[in-house]
């Protein structure tokens, strides 16, 4: 294992359960079976509730960064969509560029405690794409981690960036078509998010986000390969199984057999420290001008 496996790798989710729990497994993926070292990056709260999780044995530095969240209205400091209405977290997510000074601040810190070394890679949340305008300040490969698989996060894109369901020409009809999804492909209006029903207009912070997403280096996403759905009856315990083995396969690191997901996390890596090598060598050229 070359020496650049214990630098370290910044990780920052979205202030939310759904957001962080997937990070964090990644967080000790990383550090346990990579041996980087993690930079774990959230709101005092989150950090305050992170801590009974980590492990004893486990070298990840919780870091605070700070966030008001007073123009958001009641509750007062929220810090966590756990304790607000549809309304509220729809701006506790347009309000998350507020935190780009004190993430970019966080970053020059850590790089200035490491003599000038920046971090192999900055991992941020998909409602934070402006980070990877940070990241790429100093010179640092960027990824974006979905916590949603590869197919969800297609339609979640296609839906928020389109709006589909609001500019049908059928305005009684139950699905609608995608734009980018094959022609026949309909999806059903009841498996549309309630907040994303409510808005009666172009999300215009989605527009933006979408477009700061092309920005970034890598899109992960918290999946396996793509698995054919369950049918409901008899067949339903059989394809649960299979699916179960898929997802072993997939998470497989064994001498000889790398499974799917092992594979395109290794891919990540590899492409990380190309990206830093290229900088540190531009770096020592500089040094000899």
């Amino acid at each position: 294992m070359p020496p650049e496996r214990k630098q370290n790798i910044v990780m920052f989710p979205f202030m939310a359960q759904g957001h962080i729990i997937p990070f964090l497994g990644l967080a000790l993926k990383l550090e346990k079976e990579k041996g980087f070292k993690v930079t774990f990056i959230n709101t005092p709260l989150n950090i305050k509730r992170l801590q009974p999780s980590i492990p004893p044995n486990s070298s990840i530095h919780l870091l605070e960064i700070p966030f008001n969240s007073s123009h958001l209205g009641p509750p007062p400091n929220a810090e966590n969509t756990e304790t607000l209405a549809l309304d509220l977290m729809l701006r506790l997510i347009e309000s998350s560029p507020s935190l780009k000074p004190a993430f970019e601040e966080l970053i020059c810190t850590l790089v200035n405690e490491q003599n000038g070394q920046p971090p192999l890679c900055i991992i941020s949340d998909m409602f934070f794409g402006w980070s990877a305008e940070v990241a790429h300040k100093f010179g640092v490969f960027h990824a974006i981690f979905n916590a949603g698989g590869g197919y969800g996060m297609a339609v979640f894109h296609t839906t928020w960036l389109n709006l589909p369901h609001k500019t049908t020409t059928d305005a009684d009809s139950n699905d609608f078509p995608l734009p980018g999804f094959p022609k026949n492909y309909r999806f059903k209006s009841q498996n549309l998010p309630g907040h994303q029903k409510a808005i009666t207009g172009p999300w215009y912070f989605g527009l933006e986000m979408f477009q700061e997403w092309l920005e970034t280096d890598a899109m992960l996403f918290n999946t396996v390969e793509e698995i054919d759905h369950i049918e409901k009856g008899k067949d339903m315990k059989r394809k649960a199984c299979e699916a179960e083995e898929t997802i072993k396969s997939a998470s497989k690191d064994k001498k000889g057999f790398k499974g799917s997901s092992v594979k395109a996390v290794d891919e990540f890596l590899d492409a990380a420290l190309q990206s830093w090598n290229r900088l540190q060598r531009s770096q020592e050229m500089l040094c000899t001008l």
